[in-house]
């Protein structure tokens, strides 16, 4: 049996909600666990879900517990770990950490608004060390209310770096210049090879 807790997003803009969930593996939690009070974090239960797969004839059951949390104010914020006890065992998750910033640092120019799609990387910082792996984030900028498919995004390439392959992230909405954008999130490695 095991117990765990993940955040959607561990990094939002003030006035976005996060997606939070326990994950319940090969066990029934009787209720839905008493979270915390933190202050100035709003913590909603949406609700429940349930997965049984069988492999190779062994029957494995997920349920999964989702909540919403919106913080009220910028800041660092720790939901500690929570404890479970089912069946006579204790079960714990991890601490998860959530930034909440007031504006967003890196944040694509204005001018960028009138465009009906655009991609924008994100790096967490701007100096670098030769070979130093670097994950940064390739987000895609769609104008909302476009339509659009399963958009193909090509692994960045360019002179003096090496990128390795992207997998998807999350959605989540944004606004450039007062307009408003979904952005699709893909999580880039990255290492500079040259000065």
């Amino acid at each position: 049996a095991s117990f765990t807790a993940s955040l959607d997003r561990p990094s939002l803009l003030l006035g976005e909600s996060s997606g939070f969930s326990l994950v319940f593996e090969d066990c029934q939690p009787r209720s839905v666990p008493a979270l915390p009070n933190i202050p100035n974090l709003r913590i909603e239960y949406l609700g429940s879900s349930q997965q049984q797969t069988d492999i190779n004839g062994q029957r494995r059951s997920t349920i999964t517990l989702r909540f919403n949390v919106t913080p009220q104010q910028p800041g660092d914020f720790t939901i500690p770990a929570l404890n479970v006890e089912l069946d006579g065992q204790r079960l714990s998750t991890q601490p998860l950490q959530l930034k909440v910033l007031r504006e967003e640092p890196s944040a694509p120019p204005a001018s960028l608004a009138s465009q009906p799609a655009f991609l924008w990387l994100v790096l967490p910082k701007k100096e670098y060390y030769l070979r130093e792996m670097i994950t940064g984030e390739l987000r895609l900028y769609l104008r909302q209310g476009l339509q659009f498919g399963n958009p193909q995004i090509p692994t960045p390439s360019g002179e003096g770096f090496t990128a390795a392959k992207m997998i998807e992230g999350q959605q989540f909405g944004r606004r450039v210049g007062g307009v408003p954008f979904t952005v699709i999130s893909l999580p880039v490695a990255l290492a500079p090879v040259k000065t």
